[in-house]
Parts: C-alpha cells; sequence; structure tokens
C-alpha cells in the first residue's frame, strides 16, 4: 500500500481551488451572476469541471499511484473554497451543503485521478509497487 504524498495533496488542492476561481470568473462573465439561480448553476458548473481536472493532473502527473492524493486534495480545497464564500457571503455555510458538495467534490476528484493515472500508463513507480505486492504474495508469513 502506497503511503499519502502530502505534496501532491498541496499541488492539487491548489490547482483545484485555482480552476474553481477561474472557472468561476469565467462562467459569471459569460453567463453572468444576476441571481440566487445563475449563482447556484455557476457554482455547481465550477465544481463539476475543476475537481475532475484537478483530479486527473494529480493522476497524470505524480508518479506512482495517486487516487488518496486527489481525494485528500479535493477535501482541502473545499475547506478553502467555503472558507472564502463563508467570508464573502458573511456566514458559514451550511453542514448539509458541505457534506454533499464534499462527497461529489472526492468522488469527481478521484474520477478524475483515475482518468489522468489511466493516461499516464505504467511509470516506474508503478512497476516497483507491483513487484513488492507480487513478492509478499508469494512469500507470506507465517505465524
Amino acid at each position: 500500500m502506497s503511503r499519502l504524498d502530502m505534496k501532491w495533496v498541496l499541488i492539487g488542492a491548489a490547482t483545484n481551488v485555482g480552476l474553481f476561481a477561474l472557472l468561476k470568473i469565467a462562467l459569471n462573465a459569460g453567463i453572468g451572476s444576476r441571481g440566487l439561480f445563475l449563482y447556484v448553476v455557476t457554482s455547481a458548473a465550477a465544481v463539476l469541471l475543476s475537481y475532475p481536472l484537478g483530479g486527473a493532473l494529480i493522476g497524470y502527473f505524480s508518479p506512482g499511484e495517486t487516487i488518496k492524493e486527489a481525494g485528500w486534495a479535493a477535501a482541502a480545497s473545499l475547506l478553502v473554497t467555503w472558507a472564502v464564500r463563508s467570508l464573502l457571503a458573511g456566514e458559514p455555510p451550511g453542514i448539509a451543503a458541505l457534506a454533499f458538495e464534499g462527497a461529489l467534490a472526492w468522488v469527481l476528484a478521484v474520477l478524475g485521478a483515475k482518468i489522468g493515472e489511466r493516461v499516464q500508463g505504467e511509470t516506474p513507480e508503478k512497476l516497483e509497487a507491483l513487484a513488492l505486492e507480487d513478492e509478499i504474495d508469494a512469500h507470506p508469513q507465517e505465524k
């Protein structure tokens, strides 16, 4: 089992926050943010695009198995975006909304990372991990 690489969690969180902000700005400029409905639409579109793209970038560029890093990066970036949105709105988000968006962000980021991993193909780190797993399976410890 590979360990969590905090460098890629931080890179992924920064990527997710940056993508979310850029997409939100672009969507607001293109669609406009007049009214609550369009605010929700642009926020949902930014979430639906930023987390899979961020996860795919983590999956593609980071070495080894990186699915966990994408999930943790989504959680970290979600906390940052919710904090910023809370400061701008003047009140904290509801727990139900945070839980729903958190689950959605995690799933989207992990799916994006799986796609990134698939596009990346085999790396020396992945092959080394597979060889280690095969060696452990071939010589189980007896109690």
